[in-house]
């Protein structure tokens, strides 16, 4: 199986090796994990994680032309994208996942799952007890920080549109990884001896990671909406906003010199599509009525008043 993953990546990038050397990989595998275990499950890891993204990126390339959509930012191989991946798997399945394991088998044999289903054999009762362990604790606290941090620190996010990038896609992304991993970490528990658990891991983690990638890979839609926007994107939509400011104030200029008195005629009225702006009245002003006659009235009812 290794020997046929190894292929197709190889393959992917056009260079396929010789078939008696494939026949011979097992054995030089197996001898590499012998004598440099952590080195050669580092290697693993990162040429799978390499392989898988590079065939996800490519698959995407194909849907996109196949369906005309405008290919402009994806029309490249991303390799900081790449570069993500091969860094989170190296770290945590070539460094990190061999010694989890040992702890796991050497912390849980099953004995909570066998008074819940007496039933089980005790190394199904072992492997349930392990692999919900691992799904559930060590998947959720180590494997999905490590894996949003580093990919959103390669990709250049800010801290705010990693942190809404993990939000959103965190519940997604788990209920697929339960779907895929329960199977895997099952056999992988139950029957995949110590020595061989991260190569297995390691490339079940291809068929992951392709899926990974597809999902979840791509962080440019975060860096438009996700959060606020840093460098030359914030300096470019600084100045776009700042022309639309100037735009405005031009209009708002050129619209109180054509109308000073500020009169608007009702929305509806006059021609579609021009701006309509009311004369002032021109109506006479209510007279007052005269202070003379008013004074005259008073001085009247005075002197009739004393006679």
């Amino acid at each position: 199986m290794l020997s046929g993953i190894v292929f197709t990546s190889l393959l992917s990038v056009g260079l396929a090796p010789p078939p008696q050397l494939l026949s011979g990989l097992p054995i030089l595998y197996d001898t590499a994990l012998a004598t440099n275990p952590i080195a050669t499950r580092v290697t693993t890891a990162a040429v799978l994680a390499a392989s898988g993204d590079a065939l996800a990126q490519a698959r995407a390339r194909r849907a996109r032309a196949s369906k005309q959509i405008p290919c402009d930012g994806v029309a490249r191989h991303d390799m900081s994208r790449t570069a993500a991946f091969v860094g989170v798997e190296a770290v945590y399945r070539g460094l990190l996942q061999q010694r989890i394991f040992q702890w796991i088998i050497a912390t849980f044999s099953g004995d909570w799952i066998s008074v819940l289903a007496p039933w089980c054999s005790p190394i199904a009762c072992a492997a349930i007890e392990r692999v919900l362990f691992n799904m559930f604790v060590i998947s959720t606290g180590v494997y999905y920080p490590l894996f949003f941090s580093v990919t959103a620190t390669v990709q250049r996010l800010t801290w705010l549109q990693a942190v809404r990038r993990a939000k959103t896609e965190f519940p997604r992304l788990f209920g697929v990884n339960l779907l895929f991993w329960v199977p895997v970490q099952l056999v992988q528990f139950a029957f995949v001896p110590l020595r061989y658990k991260v190569p297995f891991i390691c490339v079940a983690g291809f068929v992951w990671n392709m899926l990974l990638s597809a999902l979840a890979g791509s962080v440019a839609r975060w860096r438009e909406v996700g959060g606020p926007l840093s460098g030359d994107e914030g300096r470019t939509a600084a100045a776009d906003g700042g022309a639309a400011a100037d735009a405005g104030d031009t209009v708002a200029l050129e619209a109180t010199a054509t109308n000073p008195h500020g009169y608007v005629r009702p929305a509806g009225t006059g021609v579609a599509g021009k701006a309509h702006v009311e004369e002032p009245s021109h109506e006479e002003p209510l007279q007052e009525a005269p202070v003379e006659a008013s004074e005259a009235g008073e001085d009247a009812n005075a002197a009739a008043m004393k006679s």
